[in-house]
């Protein structure tokens, strides 16, 4: 089985020169894009008399824009391959070109388009090319823009090939959330090889999909409509949290790929008496007397404070008290943390969610740290036979927690001690041995003097003996 071009590079990449030398001169690559652009034009229901300024969205060499030629229209194409587009301006297509990427969105002004048409680009959104790709949110970024640059009775077409059915709900989801009508018709479902998948957009109300090819209307159309329409009956009602909300939105995120629970009788039923922060009736941030707009430091000074405030020692071990100081703590957890809050925020924490859990080292039974926190912790303590109550070892604890901080000081003044005392014999040997170098001077002085001497009487005996 062929690999698929989107799993094998980025479009930028993937289209490169010797790619779009194939789509010039391969007659068969050509006849099918003819086809499928011939196709397309047909699903537009452009008017016959009327010429109509035609986005052609990855528009590679120019194909489906000289189908456009053809019927009279006038068109701009955007494709992210330059080689691709290199080609186009080769053959002198009569259509304006424009490089760049459809999942950053369209950069045309409101309602310029009449239409739209696509071949075999749509799917590349899919994929995440770069880290900071998100596939449903570029499909949306793409869906949102092109229905503001599109007038109010346009249509778009998109031809493309589906992975898989997952795939297809995402993409027709996303177009239906940026407000357009229409649905799948698919050509000739019965076929392996000559079956085509086509997303009919439209934004001028939901009308009537074309008939499919090669098939009856009910097996080859998979009609969309937008979710305002669901909710058109019951303006003036809060339909959220009810069960219908919530599955549709546990199906909604599964359809986004983020893991979600399985549906059971338990979904959407409320139930008493669980200790959860998603099912308080009270948010986290009314526990602590805080808004959402809270920052960290605020978060902190009022965790602070409140829990000084009903700390159960300072209450006389009052359960009220106790309760209230649980609360608080279990708020400061959250909300302290920077990561949960957020996901608070969105409303998707569960405090019995492994992910969202802290993954501590299990403690150890003889770390005296451990047994010191352990017995401070407990409300009683035996007693022992001396009347004492053995709360813990200080010696122990003293040990460990400073024990490292003590060897390093020692350390430090033993080095202090040695260097002082260094310096100290030093000095004292200092005036000893220049004595010793004085002495050595005056000697190899005396020496170099004493020849110098002799030869200057030898000299003068010399003379008068003469």
């Amino acid at each position: 089985m062929a690999k698929r071009p989107e799993h094998q590079a980025p479009p930028e990449i993937f289209y490169n020169d010797d790619e779009a030398k194939k789509y010039s001169q391969n007659s068969r690559i050509i006849e099918i894009q003819g086809e499928m652009s011939e196709r397309a034009y047909e699903l537009l229901v452009a008017p016959e008399d009327e010429p109509l300024l035609v986005l052609d969205i990855g528009c590679g060499r120019g194909l489906s824009g000289s189908v456009l030629d053809e019927n009279g229209h006038q068109w701009i194409g955007i494709d992210i391959s330059k080689s691709m587009l290199d080609v186009a301006l080769e053959r002198e297509v009569e259509g304006d070109l424009i490089l760049g990427d459809m999942g950053e969105g369209m950069p045309f002004k409101a309602g310029t388009f009449d239409a739209a048409i696509s071949i075999s680009a749509i799917q590349w959104l899919c994929n995440a090319d770069k880290s900071h790709h998100v596939p449903h949110k570029r499909l949306y970024q793409f869906f949102t823009t092109l229905f503001a640059c599109l007038t109010r009775s346009a249509r778009a077409v998109f031809q493309f090939y589906p992975e898989n059915a997952e795939q297809i709900d995402m993409i027709t989801s996303q177009a239906m959330r940026a407000g357009f009508y229409g649905g799948v018709v698919v050509d000739y479902p019965n076929s392996a090889k000559a079956k085509k998948y086509f997303l009919v957009l439209m934004t001028g109300g939901n009308q009537k999909l074309p008939s499919a090819l090669g098939a009856d209307e009910d097996s080859s159309q998979v009609p969309y409509s937008r979710k305002r329409e669901m909710t058109k009956g019951i303006r003036g009602k809060d339909p959220k949290k009810s069960r219908d909300w919530i599955l549709q939105k546990k199906e909604r995120r599964r359809q986004q790929g983020v893991e979600t629970r399985a549906d059971s009788k338990y979904t959407a039923r409320k139930r008493s008496g669980r200790r959860s922060f998603v099912t308080r009736t009270k948010n986290l941030y009314e526990v602590l007397g805080l808004n959402r707009t809270a920052t960290q430091g605020d978060i902190k000074g009022a965790y602070y404070k409140l829990s000084m405030l009903y700390h159960p020692d300072k209450n006389d071990k009052s359960e009220l008290a106790a309760e209230k100081f649980r609360e608080i703590t279990e708020a400061y957890e959250v909300l302290g943390n920077f990561r949960l809050r957020k996901l608070y925020d969105k409303g998707i924490f569960n405090v019995n969610d492994e992910r969202y859990k802290a993954h501590d080292e299990p403690e150890k039974e003889d770390d005296a740290t451990t047994r010191f926190y352990k017995a401070r912790m407990r409300k009683e303590h035996p007693t022992a036979a001396s009347g004492r109550t053995p709360i813990y070892n200080f010696d122990e604890w003293t040990n460990a927690h400073y024990s490292r901080s003590f060897s390093n000081q020692q350390r430090i003044k033993s080095r202090v001690y040695e260097k002082a005392t260094q310096r100290k014999m030093e000095d004292n040997t200092m005036p000893t041995e220049k004595v010793i170098m004085s002495v050595f001077i005056l000697i190899v002085f005396f020496f170099a003097m004493q020849p110098e001497s002799i030869d200057v009487d030898n000299i003068r005996n010399k003379k008068k003996e003469s």
